[in-house]
């Protein structure tokens, strides 16, 4: 990797920092804007990834204690519920998950 590679591959780590540490999400969306200018998505999706989950992860010890579980109950079992819903939504008649898309039509293609 040149050094000019390895400028950008810093200066975009930064930026999502910055980015995270304003407004407490963001490291991928800044980030990946400017490291795929250097790296492919196959290195560069799991590498913002990883960033994010350290990110995010760095600030959980600081707001452990102030986190009131009463209230997050209903958005985790609001999230269960979706999730449930969701995957039997893309099950067809033969109960495989189904792989494909909807065209313009709204008709279901699957990928061959």
């Amino acid at each position: 990797m040149s050094g000019i590679a390895f400028a950008v591959l810093v200066l975009g780590a930064l930026a999502g920092g910055f980015v995270s540490g304003l407004a407490g999400f963001g490291t991928a969306l800044m980030a990946l804007g400017i490291w795929l200018y250097v790296l492919p998505p196959s290195a560069a999706v799991p590498l913002v990834l990883i960033c994010s989950i350290v990110a995010q992860t760095s600030t959980l010890h600081s707001i452990w204690r102030s986190i009131d579980f009463k209230l997050l109950w209903p958005f985790v079992l609001g999230g269960v519920a979706g999730h449930t819903i969701a995957s039997d939504n893309c099950r067809d008649e033969r109960h495989h998950y189904r792989r494909g898309y909807y065209d313009r039509d709204h008709h279901w293609h699957y990928y061959s």
